[in-house]
């Protein structure tokens, strides 16, 4: 029997969470900064051929994981079937899953650092999302969205030195994707924290990996056997390890924390890119880059 519904997780998990939350940030950071070259380093793998088994060895690991330090309910399978659960499992799968989805598609679609550098403005979209929708006295700023436009036209255009105006759809269609999955992913973080009273972590990635099945149906089932360690690599760790730690210190009410320490992933990420020879530094991506980092930094020294 699969077990989908998340339990809450053992208490010393929770207490070291209460103690020192930045320790939950650290390992997210780091395993999310390193998507982006471990998906650019196989340019003829397929984002499907990719994702699919990546979220389904996440939900595996997740389960074992699940099994082995939460015990097991024997009604959770059923409960999670009823048609209130599935709505909320599928909304949480659009959410994570499509970020995810588009991000990895953008990179192999266009420019990977500004398609990159777009999909990491999302620390910015959770600020201005997080003072609407979780502010406790309702209060309202119009600083993060003007911080976030500067942002967002920093990086398309400063940053941008391919020619973004041309016919290639390409070169437009990546950094879109990109943008998107930003705005998908900070909803995702909005989302755990409104159903922080459940963990459902484990459904998410699961309706995921159905997801990228169909995808990976549709578009032919492309060859995944190159791919399928590094596959099970990211399933593990950014997918898995690294999602219980984001989904603990999001329910733990650090979103203002995390998410002004979220500007290391597209530093590192953008970083490993060029050390990895992915692409060539240009110093058209700095202004950019810069942006980001000091919208993110300014946004919470103002409103946190």
């Amino acid at each position: 029997m699969i077990v989908l519904k998340q339990q809450k997780f053992s208490q010393p998990l929770e207490n070291l969470v209460q103690k020192r939350p930045i320790v939950f940030v650290i390992p997210p950071i780091l395993f999310w900064s390193l998507q982006a070259v471990l998906c650019s380093s196989l340019p003829e793998t397929d984002f499907s051929a990719l994702l699919f088994p990546a979220f389904a060895s996440a939900t595996i690991y997740l389960i074992i994981f699940k099994i082995i330090y939460s015990g097991r309910r024997s009604d959770a399978f059923f409960s999670a079937l009823s048609p209130k659960m599935v709505f909320i499992h599928v909304l949480g799968a659009i959410f994570f899953g499509g970020s995810i989805i588009l991000y990895y598609w953008g990179l192999q679609e266009g420019p990977k650092v500004v398609t990159n550098l777009l999909n990491y403005l999302w620390p910015v979209i959770l600020f201005i999302l997080a003072r609407y929708l979780l502010s406790a006295n309702g209060n309202k700023t119009g600083t993060g969205i003007f911080l976030f436009i500067i942002a967002f036209v920093c990086v398309l255009f400063l940053s941008n030195n391919h020619d973004m105006t041309g016919n290639k759809l390409a070169l437009k269609l990546g950094p879109c994707l990109g943008l998107i999955a930003a705005i998908l992913w900070a909803s995702f973080c909005i989302y755990l924290k409104k159903t922080k009273n459940q963990s459902h972590l484990t459904a998410y990635i699961f309706y995921s990996a159905l997801l990228t099945a169909l995808i990976w149906v549709l578009k032919g089932r492309p060859e995944i056997s190159k791919s399928i360690w590094i596959s099970i690599v990211l399933g593990i760790f950014p997918f898995g390890i690294a999602m219980q730690c984001w989904e603990v210190a999001i329910r733990e009410n650090f979103v203002q924390k995390i998410a002004s320490l979220s500007f290391l992933i597209p530093l590192l990420s953008t970083l490993w890119l060029f050390l990895g020879g992915i692409e060539p530094f240009k110093i058209g991506y700095l202004p950019g880059g810069i942006f980001i980092v000091t919208s993110v930094y300014f946004f919470q020294t103002k409103t946190g």
